[in-house]
């Protein structure tokens, strides 16, 4: 999964200048390479589960939610332990016998925060509280977080304060106005996803040999009108 850059460059046609602008349009981008599918009674197979899907997506009609399977929870220690490492501190090389990055045996942590204030279309800063305290990387580059329905990343190291707050520079910037306070606040940083429709109506899949069929899926975003 990757972003789609909305820079929209222009040319003047008296002094040849160009100029490049910045748009909302900045979706993101998601394929899928298929393996080989089997349909048949002897070798049962998720196949027909998929022809399903996209029987309901009906070409880009309908949207489906999803999420980045490399970045379903942050390296960072936002959400309280650090998926980056987990399989390094299984066997509770911490004093404390826990898995949580720091070593220093918190028992807290969540895998969502909240807006700490109000925030409008098109900001590429969020003000987050409710992080665990004093962490140095409560998010890393890269990192995924849902923000009301929609995917964004962290473009910076964020680091939280005493109080449990951190400035998140964003991208994509932020979709819809978010609302501190409620669930049009909450920021969720476990399977973090956004509605992607097909990126057109032919995707589908390829019948290579009876009952054997195989191809690549892309989505692409779909975004607020306004």
């Amino acid at each position: 999964m990757w972003p789609i850059s909305g820079a929209v460059p222009s040319t003047s046609v008296f002094t040849g200048a160009t100029r490049v602008t910045a748009t909302m349009r900045t979706p993101w981008q998601a394929k899928f390479g298929l393996p080989r599918l089997v349909d048949d009674e002897d070798e049962p197979s998720w196949t027909r589960e998929l022809e399903a899907l996209l029987m309901e997506l009906d070409g880009a009609r309908n949207a489906v939610r999803l999420y980045d399977h490399r970045r379903f929870m942050p390296r960072g220690v936002a959400a309280g332990i650090n998926m980056g490492n987990w399989t390094d501190h299984m066997d509770g090389q911490f004093s404390d016998s826990t898995v949580f990055s720091d070593g220093e045996g918190f028992n807290e942590g969540a895998t969502t925060a909240r807006l700490a204030r109000h925030h409008y279309r098109g900001e590429r800063l969020v003000l987050l509280e409710g992080l665990i305290p004093s962490q140095r990387y409560s998010l890393v580059v890269g990192d995924h977080l849902q923000v009301k329905g929609y995917l964004y990343a962290a473009r910076q190291k964020v680091s939280s304060d005493a109080d449990g707050k951190a400035m998140v520079p964003i991208h994509t910037p932020l979709r819809p106005d978010a609302i501190k306070g409620g669930m049009s606040g909450r920021v969720s940083f476990a399977w973090p996803s956004s509605p992607f429709v097909m990126a057109t109506p032919f995707e589908g899949l390829v019948t290579t040999a009876p009952n054997i069929s195989r191809g690549d899926l892309q989505f692409v975003e779909f975004l607020p009108r306004k």
